[in-house]
């Protein structure tokens, strides 16, 4: 299972520091994020405390990794073609087999088509989701 941190899922939670605001006599917050993984700050005001909180998600949101090379872009560009060239040829089978009327054959080309390009850009972006997590 991938950290929230991986999936890039943050929250911000602000909290009032008791002991800071004691030692102050004014209210002084402190910021935390969902994720686990945000550094301590000194408690500060309710703008510090959403400032740190900011610059947290602005450093650890970014693909460190960077893009995908274009060679892996291009294989899975590939994989959705032959993912989808596979359903529209058996599209073709199933239309040729069947004693279809010309409405029913497009009928099941269109299907397949369809068929075809979602299953293949749904396992291109499945591939390329559990692919970035993997590069950083």
């Amino acid at each position: 299972m991938l950290s929230t941190m991986t999936t890039g899922r943050h929250q911000m939670t602000i909290e009032i520091d008791e002991d800071a605001s004691t030692a102050a006599g004014r209210a002084r917050y402190r910021a935390a994020c969902a994720c686990g993984q945000m550094p301590s700050h000194i408690p500060g005001d309710r703008a510090e405390a959403v400032a740190a909180y900011t610059a947290h998600t602005a450093t650890a949101s970014g693909n460190t990794a960077g893009p995908l090379p274009t060679a892996w872009i291009a294989a899975l560009v590939a994989l959705a073609l032959l993912v989808w060239a596979t359903a529209y040829a058996v599209g073709h089978l199933v239309a040729g087999e069947a004693d279809l009327t010309a409405a029913g054959r497009r009928v099941v080309l269109g299907t397949a088509h369809l068929v075809g390009l979602g299953a293949g850009c749904g396992l291109m972006a499945l591939v390329h989701r559990r692919l970035g997590p993997a590069r950083t």
